[in-house]
């Protein structure tokens, strides 16, 4: 089946000639007349030729640059990062809650006798995020450092020592998590020196809060629940 011309009328046999004679057809039909140097100049057939390579050229560059610009539209349209979490994700308890429903058990604090107080949080930690993957505390990986709470009915970016208080909070946990795990073990509580050293032990775990295990536990918890925004590829982040 042949494709005609619908400026000349003229037939062709193939889409791709039709296309490429069309272009040079509507160049020659819309542009206005010229005055033509006196130099010589091709003949009819190599300008003809030039004009229709140069017109299909120019139709290929502005079928690519109105892709890279509707891509560029979208890539580029901004989303401030507390709207988006407010329109994509809502946990199902506000953060305070979650803290204080948050429960120290047992295995936590052996845990933290065996290595040091931060071990046991970092314990504490993951089974609460295998509990509920949703928790109100979120952070962003090309925020680092940054963190996110979900507060009763929106979300809102933390101040900095935010972190530090969350450790302190849950070592403050652990402490009376420990006087009861302390009263299930009677053993403990003989005035013995192998006792009384086991006390003092886990004692100096709690009370060692210093910048190295801040440092430590923040970072460790922006790696734990960090979101990879190259997954959100329609968006620019604010």
């Amino acid at each position: 089946m042949s494709e005609t011309c619908n400026l000349c009328y003229v037939d062709f046999r193939t889409k791709t000639q039709h296309r490429e004679h069309t272009l040079c057809c509507k160049l020659i039909k819309d542009r206005t007349a010229a005055d033509v140097p006196n130099d010589r100049v091709p003949n009819a057939r190599i300008m003809y030729e030039l004009i229709k390579n140069l017109s299909a050229k120019c139709d290929k560059l502005e079928t690519e640059l109105r892709a890279l610009k509707t891509t560029s539209a979208r890539e580029k349209r901004k989303i401030n990062l507390v709207d988006y979490l407010n329109e994509t994700r809502i946990p199902t308890l506000a953060y305070k809650t979650w803290i204080k429903e948050l429960t120290v058990q047992p295995t936590h604090v052996e845990k933290a006798l065996e290595n040091k107080i931060i071990n046991g949080i970092f314990e504490l930690m993951d089974d609460a995020l295998r509990d509920d993957p949703n928790l109100p505390l979120t952070a962003f990986s090309h925020r680092r450092g940054r963190f996110y709470v979900w507060k009763e009915d929106a979300w809102e970016e933390t101040k900095p020592g935010f972190t530090n208080e969350l450790f302190d909070n849950m070592a403050f946990k652990f402490l009376r998590a420990y006087t009861k795990w302390e009263l299930s073990k009677p053993e403990l509580n003989a005035r013995t020196e192998e006792a009384q050293k086991y006390k003092m032990m886990y004692m100096k775990l709690l009370t060692t809060r210093d910048e190295v295990q801040y440092k430590r536990f923040s970072a460790w918890l922006f790696e734990r629940i960090k979101q990879n925004v190259k997954k959100i590829v329609e968006y620019e982040f604010e």
